[in-house]
């Protein structure tokens, strides 16, 4: 025997009451729910490094002057909340160039509310954590070359609307003195 469901009038003018109610009471929740903007903030952190860039000086050069041919794209992706780059850079000096070519992702965790990025390279992969100190995002890593341990940091500076520097500093002893390396870069036109 077929379940039988009881049939109640239900007029159009009721139905939409009930409906505009339940909608009405939908967009007051919405309403009340303000966007949280410091994300939006905290993800143009680093809107300065977008572009193409050309490195112009680094401070362990006698004369100042880069090798040719330092380069870097920035661009930003998914919706915004990651910024990608290619890189090709001279890990080594001016009097010795060592260059390599490598892939940058950086985007801002919205949960911890912190910034880091990911290097590749054909000789190593690393995660760089962030950390806002004095209001500059400092990206901290400890490394071990031969026998020698020490801390790397790095941090981005823009200089004016066409140049911006790459900080590198690296300390000895965990921190408390820094050896200053000093990448300028120029727009590219």
């Amino acid at each position: 025997m077929p379940l039988e469901i009881a049939r109640i009038p239900v007029s159009a003018a009721s139905l939409c009451l009930a409906l505009a109610g339940e909608l009405t009471a939908l967009g007051a929740a919405n309403a009340q729910t303000t966007p949280d903007t410091s994300v939006a903030r905290a993800r143009s952190a680093f809107d300065f490094l977008i572009g193409n860039w050309t490195v112009v000086s680094r401070t362990d050069s006698p004369d100042l002057r880069a090798p040719s041919g330092e380069t870097y794209s920035f661009q930003k992706t998914l919706n915004g909340a990651v910024i990608t780059s290619i890189w090709r850079f001279n890990r080594g000096t001016a009097a010795q160039p060592d260059f390599a070519d490598a892939v940058y992702y950086s985007g801002y965790d919205t949960g911890s509310r912190r910034w880091s990025f990911y290097y590749i390279s054909m000789r190593s992969a690393q995660y760089w954590p962030g950390t806002l100190t004095d209001g500059r995002w400092y990206f901290t890593q400890n490394f071990t070359i031969g026998d020698t341990a020490f801390v790397q940091r790095q941090w981005w500076e823009p200089i004016d609307a066409n140049t911006i520097a790459r900080h590198i500093d690296n300390s000895p002893d965990s921190g408390k003195t820094w050896r200053p390396l000093t990448i300028r870069m120029r727009r590219q036109p």
